[in-house]
């Protein structure tokens, strides 16, 4: 078995692992740990009297398996930050951020995949101050920053690598998401910090 093979079986395993994790916690409780790990993020994003607030922010609209991020969506909104969330070109595999005033009318592309409208007025990268951005599994990396195994599709580590982003990449995962290490290709970009409900991990 080659490397890249051994790393790729390593990623699906992995991903086996924490998706049984998480379905073995209650509906309930993980809307709780949800709205939990929002507001962590919230004050991380927009500190009370401490660092800079940011102006605009990409974000995503969760699949049925994520953490629901949308409590965080509405209190960015709330404060007057401009939120954006991606849209997909599925035949590039790449995605850009379009604006968005509100978490209705999106539409659903793919079965629990939902997108803001074509029209929307998109952000250059270059211009974000964060990224909120979902996984499959976390690990704080040995440089401080947080590794990351995402579903497999590439599309957020082809958004992540671009050479005019400057902005903060933040994950948001359940605590069941969090393990030792996570196998990293050379295409796999690490993120500046992860948040859960109970902790902010890497370089926060």
């Amino acid at each position: 078995m080659t490397t890249e093979s051994a790393t790729a079986l390593a990623k699906s395993e992995l991903r086996a692992s924490v998706r049984a994790a998480i379905d073995a916690v209650p509906p309930a409780v993980r809307l709780e740990r949800s709205a939990a790990a929002c507001q962590r993020a919230m004050d991380l994003l927009c500190p009370d009297g401490e660092g800079q607030p940011v102006s605009r922010v990409m974000l995503f609209a969760p699949m049925p398996d994520e953490l629901n991020v949308d409590p965080l969506v509405s209190a960015l909104l709330a404060e007057g930050v401009d939120v954006y969330l991606p849209r997909c070109d599925w035949d590039a595999k790449a995605m850009v951020p379009v604006r968005v005033h509100s978490l209705d009318g999106l539409t659903e592309v793919r079965p629990g995949l939902r997108e803001p409208e074509a029209e929307g007025p998109v952000c250059p990268v270059s211009a974000l101050d964060a990224v909120i951005v979902p996984g499959v599994a976390f690990a704080a990396a040995a440089t401080g920053g947080v590794g990351r195994v995402g579903r497999g599709g590439g599309f957020y580590d082809r958004f992540l690598g671009q050479q005019d982003l400057r902005a903060r990449t933040v994950g948001v995962a359940f605590d069941e998401q969090i393990v030792d290490e996570v196998p990293m290709e050379p295409h796999d970009i690490s993120l500046s910090a992860a948040v859960t409900p109970t902790r902010v991990i890497g370089r926060a």
